[in-house]
């Protein structure tokens, strides 16, 4: 199950800076200046050659300009990571669009970071 999770987190933090980093609005050094780190310590994480805490995670995805939205779903009530199966739910739950180019967003108009367990 970590390895999964820490799999899921680290595609997400490489996605969520890329995307910033094409549209020329992040690098790694800019990250390291933000969270008072060098920059190979931004390589490592985003690189996946370290183990990141809950703390370095957080601190990733706030220099990213992104939210955390994590969900705990029951696997035997999930078809697939973001699909709930209709029998089980009165409603069926519709993943978020991560395909669009636009980032999804809460309530504050932040870019969100989102998987599921």
């Amino acid at each position: 199950m970590f390895l999964k999770l820490a799999g899921m987190i680290e595609s997400q933090l490489r996605d969520a800076y890329a995307r910033r980093h094409e549209a020329g609005r992040l690098t790694q050094s800019g990250i390291a200046r933000e969270l008072g780190v060098n920059r190979s310590a931004i390589h490592n994480r985003l690189s996946g050659t370290t183990n990141m805490t809950i703390e370095t995670i957080a601190d990733m995805v706030w220099a990213l300009g992104h939210d955390i939205d994590v969900k705990i779903v029951d696997p035997e009530l999930k078809a697939d990571a973001n699909y709930f199966l209709e029998e089980e739910c009165e409603e069926l739950v519709d993943p978020p669009a991560f395909e669009t180019a636009r980032d999804p967003v809460n309530d504050n108009g932040r870019p969100i970071i989102e998987y599921a367990l």
